[in-house]
């Protein structure tokens, strides 16, 4: 089988943009990690989290944490598993935290998606 070559223009050009990818890519992603937390804790509130003394909410400020292209958001409180999960007391789960996630799964995509065209626009640009 004869050898064909197919000349690239520009491929010495985006191989030089290729090499920002990763800078660029954690500085978008991590953008929308932060912006997911966010709104999540913005939705850390009555009615997807019972407020009997607003402690159990408050705690949520506490319970961020970021890390390098990582972040998770949660209650500090010693009780919120115990209302989360129920418990022979508490006959009837509060699964809050699913409530949580469910209601900002649409906008935390939406972040996500708008990375990936941020990082697209950066590389291309």
């Amino acid at each position: 089988m004869p050898d064909y070559n197919v000349e690239i223009k520009g491929v010495d050009e985006i191989r030089e943009r290729l090499k920002s990818f990763p800078e660029v890519a954690e500085k978008r992603l991590q953008a929308a990690i932060d912006m997911s937390l966010a709104e999540m804790h913005k939705n850390a509130e009555q009615p997807l989290v019972p407020q009997r003394t607003r402690n159990l909410i408050k705690s949520f400020g506490q319970g961020i944490v970021r890390g390098r292209l990582f972040g998770s958001i949660g209650p500090r409180t010693n009780y919120a598993v115990y209302v989360h999960e129920g418990t022979k007391h508490i006959k009837t789960p509060n699964r809050f935290m699913v409530k949580i996630i469910e209601k900002c799964q649409t906008k935390i995509n939406q972040y996500f998606a708008e990375a990936l065209d941020l990082i697209t626009k950066d590389l291309s640009s």
